[in-house]
């Protein structure tokens, strides 16, 4: 299983409380909606073998597939929140939307190709990831998906105001499919 580690760096063992608060307040706004417990040593019941192993260990391990998923989400959520507003004609706008689009197609076939080296296959090309997701019944839609990768690569490479628009009338079919790939990942996860 891929993990990625992330070593703790325990300076003092006892905070002081206005520390300690400070390390609250920190974890608590930290850009993040993974779950982060924090264990304040010197006032609670904790086994000795358990803080002896965390201690010895100093590392905190967090699963690279939930990294990409929250990321993946967090991008979806950006897209869908410009998605359900009524369309328009500002320029501004249109570009926000097809960046959105952008990024939350690369999280989302990225948050895949992870998907699948967990499982073994491992997989270079957006291509090739979203054709395994198909052949897998991840996604069932697979023109669709076709069509989000061609977007995506035409929209990344060149801009023109034509493209762009048409681009962004296809987005709004392209938000439900992302969507219903989240809610499929969220039952395999």
């Amino acid at each position: 299983m891929s993990v990625l580690i992330l070593i703790l760096q325990l300076s003092a063992l006892i905070f002081q409380d206005q520390e300690w608060l400070e390390v609250m307040s920190i974890i608590e706004n930290a850009d993040t909606l993974l779950k982060i417990d924090c264990v304040r040593f010197e006032s609670t019941k904790i086994s000795s073998e358990l803080y002896k192993n965390i201690l010895k260990e100093k590392k905190l391990y967090i699963s690279k597939i939930n990294l990409k998923l929250e990321k993946f989400r967090k991008a979806f959520i950006t897209l869908e929140d410009i998605y359900l507003k009524p369309t328009t004609e500002d320029r501004a706008y249109i570009d926000a939307t097809i960046q959105r689009f952008e990024f939350t197609f690369e999280l989302a076939w990225k948050f895949l190709k992870e998907y699948f080296s967990q499982k073994g296959t491992f997989l270079h090309y957006p291509k090739e990831v979203i054709k395994e997701a198909f052949v897998a019944s991840i996604i069932n839609d697979e023109s669709l998906w076709i069509y989000m990768l061609t977007d995506r690569n035409m929209i990344s490479y060149t801009y023109d105001k034509k493209l762009a628009d048409e681009i962004y009338n296809r987005i709004r079919n392209y938000v439900p499919e992302l969507k219903k790939l989240l809610n499929i990942i969220d039952l395999k996860i």
